[in-house]
């Protein structure tokens, strides 16, 4: 089975949104080179997180992308892959079902960068696409 992984982005601490464009698709993490090689060829699908208007913060799927190579920015790593999927608009996840196991799973999503182990969630996010990308 190939690994899934999921690409935290907060856009409080980078100070812009994500927004995925038709590609190249690019996300920049400091994990490790070794680790990120990992996940060349696998989906990575990204998540950002939003300051809502009652300071919690809303969590919206932006993008699922395949990575083709990981290239040395300035002081990170740039994960890049042209084949992708920029959800327009980003889909809410909060409340959905599923969201608190992803949520838990990725230590509130403090890893930045990390592989996906939840089977259900991973069918969860491959529903979200539409059927001619799945």
């Amino acid at each position: 089975m190939l690994a899934d992984y999921v690409a935290y982005h907060s856009v409080r601490k980078m100070g812009r949104d994500f927004t995925p464009g038709k590609g190249p698709y690019v996300f920049l993490s400091g994990k490790s080179r070794t680790f990120l090689e990992k996940v060349i060829g696998r989906e990575v699908w990204v998540v950002t997180g939003t300051p809502g208007p009652d300071g919690k913060t809303i969590f919206r799927l932006a993008a699922v992308y395949t990575p083709d190579e990981v290239t040395q920015g300035s002081d990170v790593f740039l994960v890049k892959g042209t084949r992708g999927h920029g959800f327009k608009p980003p889909i809410e996840l909060n409340d959905l079902p599923w969201f608190e196991s992803l949520y838990r799973e990725q230590h509130n999503f403090s890893y930045g960068m990390s592989r996906i182990r939840d089977e259900n969630v991973i069918q969860a996010l491959y529903a979200l696409l539409p059927k001619k990308r799945r």
